[in-house]
Parts: structure tokens; sequence; C-alpha cells
């Protein structure tokens, strides 16, 4: 969504609802730039950044400041880099990315619809992310598997070399199980200006 010339308050529930198509998720495999409409998108389950079957184009999601993404499903993820495909027998990575350029005054707000903890999965880079970063944005609410039980962290890190993702002035709030889980050895991204509070099983988890 580039803009948004209508208005979208005084429903029943304002917001815009964004009905997952597929078991996965919710596929973005075009690139896209979301505005603050005013009012949140909602997401059914899973937000994945990544091209269509057969093809392997970066795909990129901004998004702009002041958007709020909810998600309403235990399970869901925003998962830039996630999705693979087999290719003569091997498995192929498609490359994505999320840009989240919040502002001081307008931050990008990643939560879960109930604001309980676990009320979603959260941000879960995969190894295929093509530079994802995070600027101003509060992830909050996460930390959820599948099932509802604590998962891994609010934020899970399986990216394949650090520079591909950065982090700055982002919080990580009120997760059920670590803020950041960090998977691989080979991502690193700078967690200085990442702040964090009540995360259920502390702020920083998996390799050290």
């Amino acid at each position: 969504f580039t803009r948004l010339g209508s208005d979208l308050v005084g429903n029943g529930r304002d917001g815009i609802w964004m009905r997952s198509p597929s078991a996965l998720g919710f596929i973005l495999s075009e690139s896209a730039t979301w505005v603050d409409p005013g009012v949140p998108y909602v997401m059914d389950y899973r937000l994945l950044v990544g091209d269509e079957p057969g093809q392997f184009d970066d795909v990129e999601l901004v998004l702009e400041e002041g958007v709020e993404v909810r998600f309403q499903h235990v399970g869901a993820t925003l998962a830039p880099g996630t999705l693979t495909e087999s290719v003569a027998g091997t498995s192929r990575g498609k490359p994505g990315r999320v840009i989240a350029n919040g502002t001081a005054a307008n931050p990008v707000r990643l939560v879960g619809d109930t604001e309980v903890p676990g009320a979603w999965g959260g941000v879960y880079v995969g190894f295929s992310d093509s530079g994802s970063s995070f600027t101003h944005t509060a992830i909050e609410y996460g930390g959820s598997d599948e099932h509802g039980a604590p998962g891994q962290g609010a934020v899970v890190l399986e990216c394949v070399a650090s520079p591909t993702v950065s982090f700055s002035q982002v919080g990580v709030t009120d997760s059920l199980s670590y803020g950041v889980w960090r998977g691989r050895d080979t991502c690193r991204p700078d967690l200085t200006t990442v702040t964090f509070a009540r995360n259920a099983l502390g702020n920083l988890g998996g390799l050290p």
C-alpha cells in the first residue's frame, strides 16, 4: 500500500485485515511499501517475505514511520528470508528483507493483537535475509511457538552473516520466552541500542 485515500475509522473494529491465502500464511512476493493509514494492519497468521514459486528475486517490505502491524495467531511471525524451494533436488532460499523506518516520534510497532506475552511468535530473520533493518521499532508480546508455549524468542536470528540485519533504537518487550534468540554463530548484529523489558526467560538466548 503506497497511499490510502479513504477514512478507515468508525467501524466495528478499525484496521486493515490481511487474510492468509495459504496454510503457510500471507506471502508477500512483490516488493511493497506500507504507509501509516491511521489504523493498524491486522495479520491473521504469518507474514512471509519472499518470491513466488519458481522465482528467486529479492523482495522488500518497507514499513514507514507510524505503521502498526498486529498479529492474531500465537504462531504468527514476520519472517523475511525464510522461504525455500527445491531446485534440482537442492533446497534454495528466497531472499527477502523488511525495512522498518520508524522515527522517535512515530515508531513502527509490531505487536501481538491481544497484548499478552506470547500473543504471537515475533520477528524471524531467516538465513536468506537480504538486509533487513529495524529502526525505532517496538516488538511487543511475542515469544510464542505454534501452540502458544514459550518459543525461542520474540526475535529469532538465523541469518547467515551479521551485516545482513541491523537494529537501531529497537525495543523488545513482554516476550513469553527470550527477547532475542541467536541461532547461527555467523549472525551477530549489533544489539547495543536494543532495549529489553519484561521478557520471561531473559533478554538474550541461544548461542553466546
